[in-house]
């Protein structure tokens, strides 16, 4: 498992974003295949059920007004991640996502906060699990092929 200070490049979908990896010591990293959320499937854009993609676009909105919100600063964003084995097929790593919004974080950058879960982190894996955006998963069959809730 590794933690990084990173910095929102896009938000793909509910469950995939871009990010800028700060690996210390000035060295950044922008991986093409973005991060996906870990444990979590969100419903896909591409679905050709309407009320999948509806549920899908919901889910991308919500990532995007939590981690590049408009009209407010940034939020401060790590990541705890882990490439799995054998990756997926788009080679993206997972990573569990902690965001702490500017106003909570008081211009502290996120190796002068406590480490997550601790205050002021919020875990974007789960609020999507808890909004009903995203369903636990672990592999295998996809979650949402059966209903779209």
């Amino acid at each position: 498992m590794y933690d990084y200070s990173a910095e929102v490049i896009s938000c793909t979908d509910g469950d995939t974003v871009r990010f800028r990896v700060d690996q210390g010591f000035g060295n950044y990293h922008a991986p093409k295949a973005g991060f996906r959320l870990a444990g979590i499937d969100c419903p896909e854009k591409n679905d050709a059920r309407p009320e999948v993609r509806k549920k899908a676009a919901e889910a991308a909105r919500f990532v995007q007004e939590r981690l590049q919100p408009q009209g407010s600063a940034a939020p401060v964003v790590r990541i705890l991640t882990h490439k799995p084995e054998p990756s997926d097929k788009y080679g993206r790593w997972q990573a569990d996502v902690y965001y702490a919004p500017a106003a909570d974080a008081n211009g502290k950058k996120a190796d002068q906060l406590p480490p997550p879960p601790a205050a002021p982190w919020r875990f974007l894996n789960q609020e999507l699990v808890d909004a009903r955006l995203a369903k636990p998963y672990s592999g295998g069959q996809r979650s949402w092929t059966d209903d779209a809730e």
